[in-house]
């Protein structure tokens, strides 16, 4: 018998689905159902190697460094890697055209998302398990500016989130691409419960209040990038992201810091 939870990630698994369906007729009528991939045939490959800086574990106070290996591999409508897919993972573009990209994607954690070991703010928590994902995604690019949204669901009811941003871009010179724009995050109560919220036993072992975040707004923020074309192969890229965490995330036991900032930098090789 299917449980309440497994019902809403079910509920939300047909709703990603019908709104990508949806975005995929929109995107057809608007551009003469010109929705191909172009050559089926071809192979396109990335690799990359960078730096990243960010929060420990979210609502966290404190940051740490790792090492961000890239690769992405494109095949006609298929794709490996990339940030389609949210973390190493692969996928396919139901569109792929000059204003719209579409598809759904399945990626996988590599490394658990929070680990008691991580702070001792986390002490009796618990890890939460590396688990996987399934995403619909849809991008809707014009001009200077884009709109998209991502849909995910992850397993071991981690629960569904729901990104949406705009990004406007800019090139001030032949190579340089800068580009700002904001990002929304709702999540539902699983997720919340897993990263934010502390059940009876949690309460027990560490001391923290026990708390139940409900679904809402889990934070707002503004990203930033700038991208350099150092030659027709080589591509250097960096990535800010603010964030300031909302609602039932942001007066979490375990959150310490409402304002989160994480920064990225990566050389890319294209073959």
């Amino acid at each position: 018998m299917k449980t309440a939870h497994n019902n809403r990630q079910d509920i939300w698994g047909v709703t990603a689905m019908a709104a990508l369906l949806t975005l995929a007729g929109a995107a057809r009528a608007d551009a003469g159902d010109t929705g191909d991939t172009g050559d089926a045939s071809a192979l396109s490959v990335s690799i990359g190697l960078g730096v990243g800086y960010a929060p420990k574990f979210p609502g966290s106070d404190r940051s740490k460094g790792k090492v961000l290996p890239m690769l992405k591999l494109d095949y006609g409508r298929f794709f490996v890697g990339g940030e389609e897919s949210g973390s190493p993972g692969f996928g396919v573009k139901l569109l792929d055209n000059p204003h719209w990209k579409a598809g759904i994607a399945y990626s996988f954690d590599f490394s658990k998302p929070r680990q008691e070991s991580d702070d001792e703010r986390l002490s009796g928590l618990g890890d939460i398990a590396r688990t996987s994902h399934i995403s619909a995604f849809g991008v809707y690019k014009r001009d200077w500016y884009a709109l998209g949204t991502n849909v995910s669901t992850a397993g071991h009811g981690e629960g569904t989130r729901i990104e949406a941003f705009a990004k406007a871009s800019y090139d001030p010179a032949p190579r340089l691409t800068l580009s700002a724009g904001p990002k929304l995050v709702w999540a539902d109560q699983k997720y919340n419960q897993t990263f934010f919220g502390v059940d009876a036993g949690q309460a027990s072992r560490s001391g923290l209040a026990e708390y139940h975040p409900k679904s809402g707004i889990n934070s707002m923020g503004l990203e930033f990038g700038a991208d350099y074309k150092l030659d027709k192969n080589w591509l250097l890229l960096s990535h800010l992201t603010l964030t300031r965490l909302q609602g039932d995330a942001a007066t979490s036991p375990i959150t310490e810091r409402k304002n989160q900032q994480s920064i990225n930098f990566m050389g890319l090789y294209h073959f």
